[in-house]
């Protein structure tokens, strides 16, 4: 199986301005509204934004449908990092 082209990567590398936007706002309906604005990346803040770990998922299972978009997901406190740490391998944290 081939890994889908990262087309934020791709346009940086070709010189092509990529613009984005930070959501604030917690919950999926949100995400869903601010990915289908045409922006090229949306970062999630949750270091400014009350966002947990649950609904960072909902969010971006709510963005996934738009899948030429790029994601990015900013941790606020130790606690919600050592969280993710926990979900995911603990040597990639």
């Amino acid at each position: 199986m081939d890994l889908p082209k990262n087309h934020f990567k791709a346009a940086l590398i070709e010189g092509r301005k990529q613009i984005g936007m930070w959501c604030s706002f917690p919950g999926g309906s949100y995400a869903e509204m601010m990915a289908t604005c045409g922006y090229d990346w949306m970062l999630v803040d949750c270091e400014h934004a009350p966002i947990d770990l649950t609904t960072v998922q909902t969010m971006l299972q709510a963005a996934a449908p738009m899948r030429r978009r790029s994601w990015c997901v900013r941790a606020g406190t130790i606690r919600w990092k050592s969280s993710v740490c926990s979900m995911s391998a603990r040597k990639a944290c």
